[in-house]
């Protein structure tokens, strides 16, 4: 594992299926969207509560801060 990985905290188990969603969703995208949220539960015929969908847009929040950080150094 590449040391970031490494140094990463280990996700509780009942937190690791909505990584795995927000993962499939970014894929290929710029940003998360409500829409996109969507579109993935019709296609995988998946049920969110509301505290993922608050997650995966606040994990895209962070990443995209910490993007915008990185592009400022």
């Amino acid at each position: 594992k590449p040391l970031e990985l490494q140094r990463q905290p280990e996700l509780e188990d009942h937190l690791v299926s909505t990584w795995e969603i927000y993962c499939s969703i970014i894929r290929g995208i710029e940003s998360v969207s409500l829409q996109d949220i969507y579109a993935y539960c019709q296609l995988y015929d998946e049920k969110l509560d509301r505290w993922q969908i608050d997650a995966i847009l606040q994990i895209d929040l962070a990443r995209k801060e910490l993007w915008q950080t990185q592009l400022q150094s």
